[in-house]
């Protein structure tokens, strides 16, 4: 629900925040290029508490798809 709300709510907003932030573009251009692989290794860390990192990745550019599929493989140990 964050993921969703961020991406289609907030996310004008937001990335006129990006826009004038070099570095914050840059990691927004990373996620996107990245794809499964940065939401897996987002996800996976605990620096950033999981409903923050929805929203932050609902915001950024990261394809739906890379975001369903590293979401479903950072979940993978919880099944096991």
């Amino acid at each position: 629900g964050a993921f969703l709300l961020s991406r289609y709510l907030l996310r004008h907003e937001v990335q006129k925040i990006v826009k004038r932030h070099p570095k914050l573009k840059a990691v927004d251009s990373a996620m996107r290029d990245a794809g499964w692989k940065a939401v897996w290794l987002l996800q996976v860390s605990p620096a950033v508490p999981f409903g923050v990192q929805n929203y932050f990745l609902g915001a950024s550019k990261v394809h739906v798809r890379s975001y369903l599929a590293g979401t479903a493989i950072s979940g993978l140990p919880s099944l096991l």
